[in-house]
Parts: C-alpha cells; sequence; structure tokens
C-alpha cells in the first residue's frame, strides 16, 4: 500500500501549495523550487541534495532556473557548511535541468546526466515537430497545436561533464555511493537514483505518487515509450522496501504497490485504444482519442492536455501496431 511519508508534502498537495525544506536522512535534504505556470500537484520540483562524509553536496535536479530559485538553492546548501560537488539531472525537462548550467558557473561542480537523455536533448533542439495533421486533428484545431508542438523555448543546449552509461552505472562522487539506473519511458534517457545503505531511491518523473506521468517527453524515440516505460517500471519492483523521493509531489513507500496501479491504468489505456481501432482500423489519433474515457471529457481538452492526450494516443496505437507485426511474424 501506499504510504505517504512526509506529512508536509502531503498536505502541501492538497492545499495547493508548496512545502517547506525538510532533511529526510542524515544526510538528504528536499528542497522545493517553484515553477511558473505549473498545474496544482505540479507547482514546484523537489530538489534533493546528498552530501557525502567529505561534506561535498551533490545536487539532484536542481529546477527551474531563476534568480529566486539559485537564491534559495545557494542558501540551503550554505546552511549545509558544504559546498557543491555535483549537479545530478535525471531528465531535460526545464523544471529539473534549466539551473544546472548556472549552478556549474556558480560552483564549478560537474553536471551528471545519461548519455541517451543528452542524445534526446540535442534531437529535441533540432528535429522537425509533429505535424498535428498527421494525427487527423480538424483544421479549425490546428492553429492551438501547431504552437506547441513548435515551442522549444525553455529547452538550450547542454555540455554535461560526466555522461551515465548502460541500464546500471555506478560513478564515484566523491565518497557517497550512489547507483544510477537507466529508466526510459518519460523520456528516452531518464534515469533514478539509489542510495543503497539509505534504502533510498530517487524517481524523478519516472514514479510519482499521486499523478501518471506523461510518457515519450523527450523527443522521438526508435523503440515505443510505453513499452520502454513498463519494462523499466518492471525493474524497479525489487526495491520495494526502500524509501521513495519523486521529483514532485510527495515522498513514499510501497513502490511496488504504486508500480501495480501505474501499469494497470497503462494496459487498460491500451485495451481501450484496442477496442477502438479493432472496430475502425482506419481510425484516426484524432478520432481514436475522442473515442476514449478522459478525466476531463474529451469537449474539456484544449491547448497543452489536447496535446498531450494525442501524443499518448499516438503511442498506444502504435504499441498495438508493433505487438500485431511481431505476432505475424
Amino acid at each position: 500500500m501506499l504510504v505517504a511519508t512526509s506529512v508536509p508534502q502531503r498536505q502541501a498537495v492538497d492545499d495547493g501549495a508548496v512545502p517547506p525544506s525538510e532533511q529526510i536522512g542524515a544526510d538528504v535534504w528536499a528542497v522545493p523550487m517553484p515553477m511558473p505556470g505549473a498545474q496544482m500537484n505540479l507547482r514546484y520540483t523537489l530538489t534533493y541534495l546528498l552530501r557525502g562524509t567529505d561534506g561535498l553536496i551533490h545536487v539532484v535536479d536542481p529546477g527551474w532556473d531563476s534568480d529566486e530559485n539559485a537564491a534559495q538553492l545557494t542558501a540551503a546548501v550554505d546552511r549545509l557548511g558544504g559546498r557543491v560537488g555535483s549537479i545530478i539531472v535525471t531528465h531535460l525537462h526545464p523544471d529539473h535541468l534549466a539551473m544546472a548550467p548556472r549552478l556549474r558557473d556558480q560552483s564549478g561542480a560537474p553536471i551528471v546526466i545519461h548519455e541517451r537523455e543528452l542524445t534526446a536533448l540535442e534531437q529535441l533542439l533540432e528535429a522537425e515537430p509533429v505535424n498535428p495533421t498527421d494525427w487527423g486533428v480538424p483544421p479549425d484545431r490546428v492553429p492551438e497545436l501547431t504552437a506547441l508542438a513548435q515551442s522549444r523555448s525553455a529547452y538550450r543546449p547542454l555540455e554535461p561533464d560526466v555522461l551515465v552509461r548502460g541500464s546500471v552505472d555506478h560513478i564515484r562522487l566523491s565518497d557517497l555511493d550512489l547507483e544510477f539506473l537507466h529508466t526510459p519511458g518519460h523520456t528516452t534517457g531518464h534515469i533514478c537514483l539509489r542510495l543503497p545503505r539509505e534504502r533510498l531511491l530517487l524517481t524523478g518523473d519516472h514514479v510519482l505518487p499521486a499523478s501518471y506521468p506523461g510518457l515519450g517527453l523527450g523527443g522521438r524515440s526508435m523503440t515505443n515509450p510505453i513499452a520502454d516505460y513498463l519494462e523499466s517500471l518492471a525493474t524497479l519492483c525489487a526495491f520495494d522496501d526502500h524509501e521513495v523521493l519523486p521529483g514532485h509531489q510527495y515522498r513514499f513507500s510501497g513502490l511496488a504497490d504504486r508500480i501495480a496501479t501505474i501499469t494497470a491504468h497503462h494496459r487498460r489505456r491500451t485495451a481501450e485504444v484496442y477496442a477502438v481501432i479493432e472496430t475502425d482500423p482506419a481510425a484516426s489519433v484524432y478520432n481514436t482519442a475522442a473515442a476514449l474515457t478522459w478525466s476531463r471529457g474529451w469537449d474539456g481538452m484544449r491547448g497543452f492536455l489536447l496535446y498531450s492526450a494525442l501524443a499518448q494516443t499516438a503511442m498506444h496505437v502504435d504499441l498495438i501496431r508493433r505487438a500485431t507485426l511481431t505476432d505475424t511474424h
């Protein structure tokens, strides 16, 4: 069973507020970093500070780049009496990555990211955006989606100092015992971090306690993000005895149950999409999405919500077609 392990963080989600910073373990802290224009339950990113016995502070997901956030993060590190030893980024989204270059300029600490996420960022900056008409979007709704598909203003090129490689990597950051786990799905190079001694798992946006992370949000991929996500979710079940420190909302225990819930959610959606395209194999992504069940109702889908719904539907259609091709060969 999922159980919130931080009362202030859990209460902040209920109240639509930003929780206070808090100490999690002897050498682990959470510092909320607000971001502009965010949804109520994702109005801040949880930045984590990990202190080694040598006093170096390793910053995980420094957050949205703003003068206010920079000042708050600097003050948090100063209170611990150390200096920044590394800047670790779970994935490329600006609410996790954007302040990393500023923090490196200030501290001289290296930026650490997975090699596939660096490639994803480069592709995101260079690739042609999705054309909404490819999804069968009616002409009167194309303009509201075109601007979103072409929006890259929040992304910047990155030159990291250390690349995480493979599915599991151990990179020595001073004396910190830290395991890097490649967990694609939300983005192609997303990583989770494990502190084995403390039995803590930092999940970025891979596993959240109160919402389902969007998938395929790191540019185009040769593989199916849903399939990648479900596979990498399954690998984390081995750490059910760990406390989960997500990138948003609140920390919790009961990882295996949460993974089971998320997996069932995606399986149900795939089955629902399959039922639509079995009836009409030629249905466009737009018409398929319109026939699905949405918590806000299809008529309530506007702007980013519509774009996200179509992108997720397209991934489920692709998953089904890949499975069909595999079954016929």
